[in-house]
Parts: C-alpha cells; structure tokens; sequence
C-alpha cells in the first residue's frame, strides 16, 4: 500500500499545458524509496494511493461505491470488465471522468471518457483529463500484462512525459500499450525473479479520424511488497 508522505522532491517542467505544443514531465521520490526507484505523479492527477493499490477493497453493497475495511480481500488476476469495475470502485476521478474500459487485445488497453464532464473553459479536453485517462490506461496496461503475477504486486507510475498535439473536442478515447513486445515478457520474468520490475508504457489520445491528439511516455514499476527492501 502506498503510505502518502511529505515526498523528497516532485519537479515538473512544463510550458502551457493547454498549448499544442504543452509538455510536462513529472517524477516523484517518496520517503522509503532506494534511489532506483521513484514513485510518480501524473500532471494536475494526483493518483498515488488510489491508482497504486494492489488489492481489492471490497464493495458493501448497501453503500455502493463504498468500502468496507473489513472486507479486504487480494485482487485476483483482471480482465478488462473487472478491471474497469476496480478502477471505478477505487478511483473517484474516474468515476468523475466516467470512464469506460472498451477493449483489451493484441497488448492494447483502450479506455474512452465522454467529453461533457472533461472538458476546460474552452469546450475542449482539459489538459489534467487527458493525462489522467493516458495514465490510468498505462497502469491498466502494466496491471494485465502481470496477469495473476499482479495479484500481490503494488504498481505505481514511476514518472512520465506528455505532449499535447491537438486539441480535443470529441470524446476522448486514449490507446495503451508496452513501447515493445518483449517488456510484457520481461515484466512478468523480472517480477517473478526480483520481487520488482519496470516496463516502458506508449499511450495516446486519438481523435476520431486517426489524429493523434496526446501522447504519454511512461515507465512503470511494480513490486512484491513482501520482499520490498528495507528503508
């Protein structure tokens, strides 16, 4: 679980989010972390605790959209549909955002989110909607491809770089996958041998007619925590 702290440093360089040519990069150490591995945060998206979570809190049915703590149980392996209802039952933005898990094929997460509730003061996509729809599609990525290796492992966006190409004035769909097709394999060995492993994740937004409207660069990290090194 990941245990919020007043965090060492989180930089973020950036010219006008909003602009097509806007790009940020956001990288985050918290306190405990061996200097090989960073916890990250996604531009204007704070995820930490919620995106990171590796188990399941179960839902009380008489509260929906409630947890009971006491029902906590580990998180089995994930296909998209459950994967869609995890990210809606822990993750009140997304649920603000109304996201959708449309399909999950050839390595490929695709996630939609209707433009209504995501737009600025402009009409078109805010900036923090895109990013966090790209980032939420990498972990989901990250998480699949563990398959059940993911179901005691702690994921966390390491860090991040965005650009913003073209402003978005339709829904937003964002597409994510690992930068090759060795890194699913290599996650999965390298967790399985080290108890820790990092996977570089491509995710895009594109517009209706193929136009590449965002893209995010990412890495992501996922560990055992019951062989985390000691602080």
């Amino acid at each position: 679980m990941f245990v919020a702290g007043a965090p060492r440093r989180c930089k973020a360089a950036s010219s006008d989010p909003l602009s097509p040519a806007g790009r940020s990069v956001n990288t985050l150490r918290s306190p405990g972390d061996g200097p090989d591995i960073d916890r990250g945060c996604a531009e204007t998206v704070d995820m930490g605790a919620t995106i990171a979570r590796s188990t399941v809190v179960a839902v009380d049915a008489r509260q929906p959209g409630t947890h009971s703590r006491s029902l906590i149980r580990q998180r089995r392996a994930m296909g998209p549909a459950e994967l869609e209802h995890h990210i809606l039952d822990t993750i009140p933005l997304a649920r603000a955002m109304e996201l959708r898990v449309d399909r999950y094929e050839a390595g490929q997460l695709q996630l939609r989110a209707p433009l209504a509730p995501n737009r600025n003061d402009k009409g078109c996509a805010f900036g923090g909607s895109l990013t966090g729809l790209m980032t939420l599609a990498g972990w989901g990525s990250a998480v699949l491809a563990l398959g059940d290796s993911a179901s005691h492992a702690e994921i966390y966006v390491q860090d991040s770089e965005v650009r913003y190409l073209a402003p978005v004035w339709e829904d937003i769909v964002v597409i994510a996958r690992m930068s090759d097709d060795e890194q699913a394999a290599e996650l999965v060995q390298t967790y399985a041998a080290r108890g820790r492993a990092r996977a570089a994740v491509l995710a895009e937004c594109r517009l209706a007619d193929g136009t590449v409207a965002a893209t995010l660069s990412a890495r992501f990290v996922a560990i055992d925590p019951a062989r985390r090194r000691p602080a």
